[in-house]
């Protein structure tokens, strides 16, 4: 066997450990936490686009505000995703939530929910007007 060789299957171990080693430093996050994070960043979004002003793709949009506000609100929303089904997966009292909800838009102030990320364990510790 050539030198050449010798260092060509030296490399070629020297991959296979790194690539190794980096399969093992993912981190992996369970289907239901991701899916907590999901439903808890559902109810983040409606509430941000709910909030006096919300910004669509092009600008303050009415309809996006209305549509937030009635699916968080509204119990015969139509939905395949309902706020109430978010609220239950996520263990979170309904009733309480829109009264926060409310509140918090009432206000104009997203920060009236931080409590909320505490709650869940799921978001940043960083306020909602980031």
């Amino acid at each position: 066997m050539s030198s050449g060789d010798e260092e060509e299957r030296f490399e070629k171990g020297e991959r296979m450990r790194k690539a190794k080693y980096e399969v093992e430093e993912v981190k992996v996050v369970s289907p239901v936490i991701a899916e907590r994070r999901l439903l808890a960043a559902v109810i983040e979004r409606a509430v941000r686009d709910a909030m006096p002003g919300a910004q669509g793709l092009y600008g303050v949009n009415v309809s996006i505000r209305s549509d937030a506000r009635a699916w968080l609100f509204d119990a015969t929303y139509e939905s395949e995703l309902t706020f109430s089904s978010c609220c239950e997966y996520l263990e979170l009292d309904e009733d309480l939530m829109r009264k926060a909800i409310f509140r918090a838009i009432g206000a104009g102030n997203l920060n009236l929910l931080n409590g909320l990320r505490t709650r869940l364990g799921l978001m940043t510790s960083s306020t909602w007007g980031d």
